[in-house]
């Protein structure tokens, strides 16, 4: 069976099976960083019940952003330098945890913001809002502690899909399947679809991780990366029609499949922009995959990618402007940023290899399996800096799709 879906080798990817594993710290590497200044901020544990674990897990969570460099110890007294300081509490009350904190600029000697995170959730969950809100208070971006991330282990005679938390602290079993192909979140990160190829057939199943409930829709031919549309109505799809390649649409609720276009040699669609009006794909007539666009509306086609003969994985960011691919050079990737209104490019050397990212929610990061001398697995990097690490180390880990809570 395995044969049959590696032969479609634009779509399909079959990886060496190693070992697996969630390591409790990290290792940094640097990817062609531009000048980038982290931020240190000060993490004393917290007082209070659970306050020492509270702060041990924000101060991993700040780590992960990668533009910060946390540190147990508070500040020195009378010592003025350009540094943050989180001092914080865990405290019941009505019967609820609730943390209360403060966030402090070490330099100026002053108080930024007062937090106090309250609910019925864990002290986990309080420790998750916290960080991104102090992400957000220092900083322009967006924190990325309160996401979750669903990914492929490969593995013999069967293929699982896991969904864990940014954190890594949790890890759940979605499926088992003799090949599984693609997952992808839906906007929302209310629903996961993904691809199984079991008994000579390629299913597409559809989850509603807010409901637990899950659709099975056979699929005909050989299928390829399901890619949601900005509604949540329906997929945007990959098939063999008649001999040919060919972009669909699957509507969810009738079932219904309605073509796109097709085309010589290999095609694949690869993002849908936010207002449902264009999708990105790659085509391979021949002489090397590229990446297009078409309009939904108009039919109309354009090249994006302008340089290199190896140009993959398009993805829209959520601002719909701009569109990131990766162009490949022999075992070394490029992360190019096209800018769609001005055609400005931004290139990301990373010195390695890299294949399918998958953006972080708010488009500041990047997750991608690939391979350098730290290792083979899942790379986290900040766009911006340039910035990463080896987030989730294991030769079998492929196919991250990454979404809001």
């Amino acid at each position: 069976m395995r044969k049959l879906a590696g032969s479609f080798v634009f779509f399909v990817w079959i990886f060496s099976i190693f070992s697996f594993c969630f390591p409790q710290e990290f290792p940094f590497i640097t990817i062609e960083t531009s000048q980038f200044k982290k931020t240190i901020i000060r993490v004393p544990d917290f007082s209070g019940e659970g306050g020492e674990k509270a702060a041990r897990l924000l101060r991993r969570l700040l780590n992960y952003h990668l533009f910060f460099i946390t540190l147990k110890s508070p500040p020195l007294p009378g010592f003025r330098t350009k540094e943050y300081y989180v001092k914080g509490a865990v405290l019941k009350e009505n019967g609820n945890l609730v943390i209360q904190a403060e966030l402090w600029d070490v330099l100026e000697n002053k108080l930024i913001k007062t937090f106090k995170v309250y609910g019925k959730a864990s002290l986990e969950y309080l420790v998750y809002r916290l960080c991104d809100r102090i992400v957000e208070n220092i900083s322009r971006y967006h924190g990325i502690a309160e996401t979750k991330i669903a990914f492929v282990k490969k593995g013999e005679p069967r293929d699982s899909l896991y969904l864990i938390y940014f954190s890594k602290v949790h890890r759940y079993l979605i499926d088992k399947a003799p090949l599984i192909l693609f997952p992808k979140f839906s906007p929302s990160g209310k629903k996961l679809a993904y691809v199984v190829y079991k008994d000579n057939r390629y299913i597409l199943k559809v989850l509603d991780l807010t409901r637990h409930s899950r659709r099975v829709i056979p699929l005909k031919g050989i299928s390829s990366a399901p890619v949601w549309s900005p509604d949540e109505k329906g997929l945007f799809l990959t098939l063999t029609l008649q001999d040919k390649i060919a972009i669909c649409y699957l509507d969810l609720n009738t079932q219904k499949l309605r073509e796109i276009f097709r085309a010589d040699g290999v095609v694949q669609v690869a993002s849908v922009s936010p207002d449902g009006k264009t999708i990105a794909y790659v085509w391979d007539p021949g002489t090397g995959p590229q990446v297009y666009t078409f309009n939904l509306i108009t039919r109309q086609r354009k090249r994006i990618s302008s340089e290199g003969k190896y140009n993959t994985s398009a993805r829209f960011l959520p601002t719909g402007d701009k569109l990131l691919y990766l162009s490949k050079h022999g075992a070394t990737t490029t992360i190019i940023i096209k800018n769609l209104k001005n055609g400005k490019t931004l290139k990301i050397e990373t010195g390695f290899y890299l294949e399918d990212p998958t953006l972080s929610p708010w488009g500041d990061y990047i997750l991608a399996w690939g391979q350098s001398r730290k290792g083979k697995g899942l790379y986290l990097i900040h766009l911006d800096s340039g910035l990463g690490f080896l987030y989730l180390p294991g030769k079998k880990i492929v196919s991250p799709t990454w979404a809001p809570f």
